[in-house]
């Protein structure tokens, strides 16, 4: 009996335990299963970006085109004749003020200028031959002068006097043998040296005109050095002149960029043949662009200076600013133009390209998305709202496309939260959350 009541306990018990290992299994799998359920739950949530729409400034639309163009532009041209040796730059290249861009053969000029040094030594050696020309002038009539002085002081004067003193004694020795008291040997004596005297005095005094004269002659000699110096020095000047135009044809067959930019055209390559004058490149700055706006003049009282500018070019966009509304009017189209500047500083954007505007308004406002929240697969384009964590399909009525975004004309209001990055890959209903929102 006892050993019955012994093995039932052990029954007993053990029956027990297989409930409790039982149980404990039976938890644990729906501890598992629980957990698995809540990872599929939050693997299937989609993260997306998302924005809340308000009502904001549209743009007029206007039907405007206009081509972009350098604000800063040169076609740059050789200023001498020659022959094309060698091109440094292409079109497209980068460059910035005073970069050779092209040369000509030179030799010509060089030869020219060789000739112009020449003529410049001559004329120094002609200016000194003058310079000598003058001193020696200068000192002949020093001499002349100097002559002419000593024999007017000296010869004379002394037979002047000597002429008067014979004159003196021959009138005095004519009365003394008139009244008998001079002899007819004294009279002839008195005669005779009154004679001597004025010859003296008449060779003396043609003496003294004829160093007179070569004065004059030493005088009109100096000036005639003179003149030949100037006429040298000016010979001089004129070389100068002529060497330092030769230095410049030199230094002008290199061409050189007068502005920083960005060569757009290239019109000369290597062994042509090119003239002064002639265009060899167009270079452009293109970190600024401008385009005029034919603007109808019914809307000219709409535009001002300051005034941004909405510009589109191939679905991108960007805002100008006006810089000048023409006072005139096209006489063949009657609208007015308007200048704006494009702001351009990768150099993206390029001269020639045809860019569409719009003035901005300060009137009308209206919801605008970006383009990517948009989605057109379908027979209308829709948007997902996020709503309590769902996405929720949208259709929607779009109007214009400005700065890389739609304009919602119906299907969303002010205050939705629009699903923009995402959206692509949802379905209507799926469980959605912001990056933000998962890492909480």
């Amino acid at each position: 009996m006892d050993d019955w009541k012994s093995n039932r306990r052990k029954k007993i018990s053990l029956s027990v335990l297989t409930w409790g290992v039982v149980a404990l299994l039976s938890s644990a799998c729906s501890i598992q299963a629980g957990n698995e359920d809540a990872e599929i739950i939050a693997a299937n949530i989609q993260t997306v970006e998302v924005i809340t729409v308000q009502p904001e400034p549209v743009l007029d639309r206007y039907a405007l085109a206009g081509t972009l163009q350098s604000v800063k532009e040169a076609v740059v041209s050789f200023e001498v004749d020659g022959r094309v040796t060698e091109t440094f730059v292409q079109a497209g290249d980068v460059i910035k003020a005073g970069d050779v861009l092209a040369s000509l053969d030179a030799s010509n000029y060089k030869f020219q200028l060789n000739r112009a040094e020449a003529a410049i030594g001559q004329a120094e050696a002609a200016v000194r031959q003058a310079e000598a020309s003058v001193a020696a002038a200068t000192v002949g009539v020093e001499n002349a002068r100097q002559s002419r002085d000593v024999l007017s002081k000296n010869g004379e004067a002394l037979t002047q006097e000597a002429f008067r003193k014979a004159t003196y004694e021959l009138n005095k020795v004519e009365s003394s043998y008139k009244d008998g008291s001079a002899s007819e040997t004294d009279m002839n004596n008195a005669r005779l040296a009154y004679k001597q005297a004025e010859t003296n005095y008449l060779n003396a005094k043609a003496q003294s005109e004829q160093s007179s004269s070569g004065v004059t002659s030493a005088e009109a000699t100096l000036a005639q050095a003179r003149a030949g110096l100037e006429q040298a020095r000016a010979a001089g000047r004129e070389a100068l002149v002529g060497r330092d135009q030769a230095q410049m044809a030199v230094d002008k067959s290199s061409l050189l960029s007068p502005i920083e930019g960005v060569v757009l055209e290239k019109f000369v390559s290597a062994w042509q043949l090119t003239g002064g004058g002639q265009p060899a490149f167009r270079i452009g700055d293109m970190t600024q662009l401008k385009v005029v706006l034919p603007v109808p003049d019914q809307e000219i009282r709409k535009w001002t200076v300051g005034q941004e500018v909405a510009l589109t070019l191939y679905g991108e966009s960007r805002n100008g600013t006006v810089k000048n509304v023409y006072p005139t009017t096209n006489s063949s189209t009657g609208s007015v133009n308007v200048e704006v500047l494009v702001p351009n500083a990768k150099a993206d954007w390029l001269p020639g390209q045809v860019v569409k505007a719009a003035r901005t308004s300060t009137g009308e406002t209206g919801i605008l998305v970006p383009v990517e929240a948009v989605v057109s697969t379908g027979s209308e384009p829709y948007v997902f709202k996020m709503v309590s964590g769902k996405a929720v399909k949208t259709n929607v009525t779009l109007g214009e496309l400005t700065n890389n975004r739609l304009q919602v004309t119906s299907g969303v209001s002010s205050g939705d939260q629009i699903v923009t990055k995402g959206a692509y890959k949802l379905f209507d209903g799926d469980s959605i959350a912001t990056a933000g929102e998962r890492a909480k």
